[in-house]
């Protein structure tokens, strides 16, 4: 969790699946955030993509509604990057 906080001051995130598997699948994430309550089907993909770009899945134990208060956002989220 404090990875996570260090994250929201001091990177530019990227909310939201399409757009993290789409910086993962393209190399250019370098971290990725994955809810202890993402879809099965979600997280399975990260995992996969991340494994084959090189990217570090960090797996938080808070849920995504957590996730949004931390990132200061009105909504619940699932995965994030920078």
């Amino acid at each position: 969790m404090k990875e996570l906080k260090d994250a929201v001051k001091d990177k530019q995130l990227i909310f939201g699946t399409k757009q993290t598997l789409k910086l993962v699948k393209l190399g250019k994430a370098k971290v990725v955030f994955v809810a202890t309550d993402c879809p099965a089907e979600v997280r399975e993909d990260i995992l996969k993509f991340a494994n084959l770009a090189g990217t570090k899945v960090l797996e938080t134990d808070i849920t995504s509604q957590e996730v949004g208060s931390i990132c200061k956002k009105a909504f619940s989220i699932n995965v994030l990057c920078y």
